[in-house]
């Protein structure tokens, strides 16, 4: 037996592995997946809304500034160059929501507003969303678990429907659209997330958002 070996020195105790979303979780049944779309879309309108709002703070034009632009639309004589100048403004807002929808599957805003550990004064609907614990609500929240089913409803919500929720925002609509937008969506779960929506009909009406017109 050999002597003088040295024994093994007792380092700092690793954090226990993060869990794995199991397959299944990530590819639930149909209904589910619909209903975790329908959340998400509704999360996603939260922030559309917030990207056209300072985007047009960004393109706010002075009063001057406004009015010399108009003197210069008023001043063309073509009708197309016309048209193009009235439409500027509204494809910068354009561009800036596309490219807001291109990077938020990768980014950590849907997840972070999804998966908080504790959501503290947030409405029981919030806890019980099926982004959080799965099919009809009754499973144990896992944040790992959430985050990971975000991203996939997330790439397939952004596959089947981008276009089509950019010109709702762009049209001034609100996650209310979500429901003819997405096969078996409600209002009531595209609202799951939004902690001033009431099912009684207290919510703001949709379509109060300003019109950009591309």
């Amino acid at each position: 037996e050999a002597k003088g070996g040295k024994g093994k020195g007792k380092g700092k105790e690793k954090p226990p592995p993060r869990r794995k979303a199991k397959a299944s979780e990530t590819r639930p049944p149909a209904a589910v997946a619909r209903a975790q779309e329908c959340e998400l879309c509704g999360l996603v309108f939260e922030r559309m809304e917030m990207t056209l709002s300072s985007t047009r703070a960004e393109l706010a034009l002075s009063k001057d500034a406004a009015e010399r632009r108009q003197a210069q639309i008023d001043g063309v004589q073509k009708a197309q160059t016309r048209r193009w100048l009235k439409l500027e403004y509204a494809q910068n807002l354009a561009a800036a929501l596309e490219d807001m929808v291109d990077g938020m599957c990768n980014g950590v805003g849907l997840k972070n507003a999804a998966c908080k550990p504790e959501p503290t004064g947030e409405p029981q609907r919030w806890s019980d969303a099926a982004l959080r614990r799965g099919g009809g609500g009754g499973g144990g929240f896992d944040k790992s678990t959430c985050e990971a089913r975000v991203g996939a409803r997330c790439s397939a919500l952004v596959d089947a429907a981008a276009d089509a929720l950019q010109r709702a925002a762009l049209d001034g609509r609100d996650a209310t659209a979500c429901a003819s937008l997405l096969r078996g969506c409600s209002v009531e779960t595209a609202q799951a997330f939004n902690h001033s929506y009431t099912p009684d009909g207290d919510a703001p009406p949709q379509g109060n958002a300003p019109k950009d017109e591309v």
